[in-house]
This record gives C-alpha cells, structure tokens and sequence, in this order.
C-alpha cells in the first residue's frame, strides 16, 4: 500500500515543550486532507508506549508549526 504514496512530501513539525525546549522532526508519513480550508494530517507514533516528543509538546502547549519541504529544497 506504501506505494500508492510514492513519493512522500516531508513534512518539518516544529515544537516547543513546556520547559521551553525547541524540536523538530521530520515526518515522511503525512498528507493533505482538505484545501479549503487548509487541513494535513501528520502521523506520530509512540515509543515504547509514550507519545514522542513532537506529540507531548504538541498536547501540552496546543502550539506546532508544519513546514513542507518544496521540490527546490529536495533537489539540493
């Protein structure tokens, strides 16, 4: 099923924890939903049984940033 995806954007989630530290992540599984209005979806897993990082922080403070890597930027 992977290839019905080929290829995959990247997607840059960028966080910040309540202690004030920074993070980003790159994430290869994710996908627009809607255009109007502007929906994407972005998978994060857990590790063993926790949420990640970029998932904690994202349920702690309600705050993240999604940045798409453009073809420009993937030719590099």
């Amino acid at each position: 099923m992977i290839s019905a995806f080929v290829p995959r954007p990247i997607a840059f989630v960028s966080t910040r924890s309540l202690a004030g530290v920074d993070n980003c992540a790159p994430f290869s599984y994710s996908m627009g939903v809607s255009r109007d209005p502007i929906v994407l979806t972005v998978s994060i897993g857990e590790r063993d049984g926790q949420p990640k990082d970029s998932a904690r922080n994202i349920l702690d403070t309600r705050v993240f940033v999604v940045n798409l890597v453009t073809e420009g930027i993937a030719e590099r």
